[in-house]
């Protein structure tokens, strides 16, 4: 019997199958592109949930990584845990890779993102809100920041 849901599919995803659908996602690149340090092309793949910890070959749970675990993006996220679990790219045992949006580069722009298992992602809109107040002052409908200058 064919798995049907999405936990299902992940589970029979192979390691080669992974890496393809990570390198199709990233185009080739880095998605972790840590400021100061990223090398740009892809090297390897990172685990946000180590496999020593319960990690699979889900897309979801995997970054395109320049560099190896010890140099580049790669490098980096191994070597300060605390930094690269507030940017979602280090996860816990108890944390769906599916529900924990990551901090990472696609298409040129450092975002959230959530991945999904098929190899796409969905911006996480909660940066968005973020930026907007909750409550207008009166008077006014609609919400437009101040330009920097």
């Amino acid at each position: 019997m064919a798995p049907t849901g999405t936990a299902e599919r992940a589970a029979f995803v192979t390691e080669q199958r992974a890496r393809v659908i990570v390198g199709q996602r990233s185009g080739g690149r880095c998605e972790l592109a840590v400021p100061n340090v990223c090398l740009g092309p892809q090297h390897s793949v990172h685990h946000r949930l180590k496999r020593s910890h319960g990690g699979s070959w889900a897309p979801s749970n995997l970054l395109a990584a320049c560099g190896s675990g010890t140099t580049g993006c790669h490098g980096w996220v191994e070597s300060h845990p605390a930094w690269a679990m507030e940017e979602g790219l280090w996860l816990q045992g108890h944390q769906d890779p599916r529900e924990v949006s990551a901090h990472m580069r696609w298409a040129d722009q450092r975002s959230w993102w959530f991945l999904d298992d098929e190899g796409m992602l969905r911006w996480d809109e909660s940066e968005f809100e973020a930026l907007v107040p909750r409550a207008l002052p009166a008077g006014l409908t609609t919400y437009a920041p101040k330009p920097s200058r």
